[in-house]
């Protein structure tokens, strides 16, 4: 009765077409068989358009998912009527080049919307913690990325990134819905300027920002989960 055994089998299928010098569409499909879940099929399409072999527009719409643990199912928290995790991603963004290749920049945005999220939950009343499925997770940001080759010897990079969520739930028999996404920053920031001095010196430099981003603990003396705010920071590294 402690013993568990499962296993999983999956075949995949690509296909790639060229439509024409500047067009290109990509569909692939993986069914999974898993012992317990049974059949899941996901898929990925991805197309994408060069124009003036400067400016390249793409897409992606993709499925997943993730089956509970093994801690999840079967250990003192566990929960064996566990689901597993559905996802659906979409993302579209542009890529394009500036001064004779010199500059390169790369903008995407993205929304993911997740099903039978699992989440470790605790009552305060009967001190129960058990890992479940909650409703609807609701994830959207924007990505940006930029390489900059000032001369030879001297480059720079700069990222961007922003990200907000939240779960979708019922709570005393009444819809509800509130950000849930911890420790992670809505706003992150990086920015990287490199000097090669030589052919053995290089001088490396990169400023990185952390917004501020909600946080939970278990409170032992009340035994109850606290909300914190972490402090935003800046860190400069020097190599």
């Amino acid at each position: 009765s402690d013993s568990l055994r499962q296993n999983q089998w999956s075949a995949y299928t690509s296909l790639q077409y060229a439509a024409g010098k500047n067009g290109n569409l990509e569909l692939g499909g993986r069914l999974n068989h898993h012992s317990t879940y049974g059949f899941i099929p996901v898929f990925n399409v991805n197309p994408s358009y060069l124009l003036n072999d400067r400016i390249k527009i793409f897409g992606n719409i993709s499925s997943g998912y993730r089956t509970p643990s093994l801690y999840q199912l079967f250990s003192e928290y566990g929960n064996r009527d566990l689901l597993p995790e559905r996802a659906l991603t979409a993302e579209a963004g542009l890529q394009f080049h500036l001064l004779s290749k010199k500059i390169w920049i790369r903008i995407v945005g993205f929304q993911r919307k997740t099903w039978n999220v699992l989440f470790f939950s605790f009552n305060p009343v009967t001190y129960r913690s058990q890992y479940i499925n909650q409703d609807r997770q609701k994830d959207h940001g924007l990505e940006y990325e930029m390489s900059y080759e000032i001369s030879p010897s001297i480059s720079m990079r700069s990222t961007y990134q922003f990200i907000t969520g939240k779960i979708n739930t019922q709570e005393n028999g009444k819809d509800t819905a509130y950000d849930n996404l911890l420790r992670r920053p809505r706003h992150n920031a990086n920015l990287a300027l490199s000097y090669r001095v030589s052919n053995r010196i290089a001088l490396n430099t990169l400023l990185q920002y952390c917004s501020s981003r909600r946080d939970k603990y278990f409170d032992l003396a009340s035994f109850e989960q606290r909300a914190v705010t972490l402090n935003a920071y800046t860190l400069w590294d020097l190599n």
